[in-house]
């Protein structure tokens, strides 16, 4: 398979869902030569503590913390299968996404449709803001890699 998947985008998270959407998106890379970059977004402080009102040094702390960790997280993602780690922030995981996969250029996204119903009531499905707003092809990966399919590592 070759295509016009040069720069793919695959959104994860600490999910199994998103670990298959990984093997997916790795599996395109391969099979077209395109460049495969994870991206995670870490929440803002505002959206992780619930507002701005009552900021603190400690505040200020909690968005380092969250930016380490979340760094950390995918950096050795990113490492298991050969990816280009990209760590994005925001209150809106879906808008932040959207607007980096403009500014790089991204042919696809690749994003696993997982969140809870009480996730989506509040701040929205993140996989149907993408599917809607991207500015390239998106690909939803449901359930495990197929039948076969093998990863490096």
């Amino acid at each position: 398979m070759t295509g016009n998947y040069n720069k793919i985008g695959c959104c994860i998270d600490d999910s199994e869902a998103a670990t298959a959407a990984a093997g997916l998106a790795h599996l395109v890379a391969r099979a077209t030569g395109g460049q495969l970059l994870l991206v995670h977004v870490a929440p803002t402080p505002e959206a992780w503590l619930g507002g701005t009102e009552g900021w603190s040094t400690a505040s200020l702390d909690a968005e380092a913390s969250i930016r380490e960790q979340a760094g950390a997280f995918l950096a050795d993602q990113a490492q298991r299968i050969d990816a280009e780690p990209v760590l994005l922030q925001g209150a809106h995981a879906g808008e932040a996404v959207c607007a980096w996969a403009t500014d790089a250029g991204c042919d696809l996204l690749v994003a696993a449709p997982h969140s809870g119903r009480l996730r989506r009531a509040t701040v929205g499905s993140f996989a149907g803001y993408v599917s809607v707003h991207a500015p390239c092809s998106v690909m939803l990966a449901r359930g495990a890699l197929p039948a076969g399919a093998t990863l490096p590592g």
